[in-house]
This record gives structure tokens, sequence and C-alpha cells, in this order.
């Protein structure tokens, strides 16, 4: 994603990859909306694959580290009763996340001891993040639009309630797995 910001004066692009297997539904809604800073991963039902986002200087190719940054992932949500995104925060590479009070994700960190409704999905050490299986209410919350400033407060209460917004300090990137689980 082009011009995703600007340290020191140099602007910087977020790669995003995905080192293992990776399979869209539609690869031409993949990329950002076309307006600011809303990206989009499209990925087929039933499938999942870790996504690496590093941001890199336009004209060094470099990593750029940056002093502290938040990323939102926003409209984790459900089809229906069986099929719901699962994202896992892997190798705890995400210094902090925040869901609301009133959230409608189900946040486990994962540890040797975790079930394994939890741990078939993310490895020890990492954190999952998925809609509470079963719960209808994330099934009909409008997608976000984009509006680049201060974009986590103004989702709608319900697009906040099944988002998630992670903070990282001195880093130039992170991991996450992204699965859309169907039984």
């Amino acid at each position: 994603l082009r011009n995703a910001g600007e340290h020191l004066g140099a602007p910087f692009d977020l790669k995003v990859t995905a080192p293992d297997t990776y399979v869209a539904q539609n690869s031409n809604k993949n990329g950002k909306d076309g307006v600011d800073v809303y990206g989009q991963i499209n990925t087929k039902t039933g499938t999942g694959s870790i996504f690496e986002y590093l941001f890199i200087n336009q004209t060094t190719g470099e990593p750029v580290t940056l002093p502290r940054f938040s990323f939102t992932i926003v409209d984790l949500d459900q089809s229906d009763v069986f099929n719901r995104e699962i994202v896992c925060l892997e190798d705890l590479s995400v210094d902090e996340y925040f869901v609301t009070d009133d959230t409608l994700l189900e946040v486990v960190p994962v540890t040797a001891g975790t079930p394994s409704n939890y741990s078939d999905f993310c490895p020890v050490n990492s954190v999952y993040i998925s809609p509470v299986a079963g719960d209808l209410r994330t099934v009909e919350v409008d997608n976000p639009q984009n509006n680049a400033e201060g974009f986590f407060k103004n989702l709608t209460r319900a697009q906040r309630q099944v988002s998630v917004l992670l903070g990282l300090e001195q880093s130039s990137g992170f991991r996450m797995r992204y699965t859309i689980y169907c039984p």
C-alpha cells in the first residue's frame, strides 16, 4: 500500500506479504479502498494465512522502524452461526491491543494449557481474537467507511464492537494469522 505514512521526512509504504499459502475469494478486492488509508485483504472462506505487515522506505526499500503506531482491524464478524473470522496475533509481535468494554469479540491469550478450540487456530504465545461463536449480533454490522483522521474513534458503536486496535512501539511491522473458519 503506497504512501502509508511519513517518518523523519521520508515517505514509506506498507508491504503486506503472505509467506505461506494464501487463497483469495476475489483478489480484485485486495488493496486500498482508493481514497486514503482503508485497506482490505480478501480471503476465501475455509482458508487462512499468516500475513506479515512491514513498513518500507520508498527510496531505499529498507524497513522503517516507527517509534509508535496503531493499526485497526475492523469488521471481524461472521456470516452465520458457523462461519466466522479469526485473527491470531502471532509471536506476540504486537505490544498491546484494545477492544471496547462492550466488545462482541472473544479475546484469549493462548498458552500451553489453552483449550483446543483456541489453540487449534493459534500457537502458544499468541492472542486469539474472533466474534463470540454464534453471536449473530455481528452479522449485520455495516462495514466502516474511510475516514482517515481518528479512524477508530469515528467508527459507530456497532463497528467498534467488532474491531481491535493494535498498538506497537519501536517496530517496523507485525505478523498475524487471519482465518475464515467454516466447520
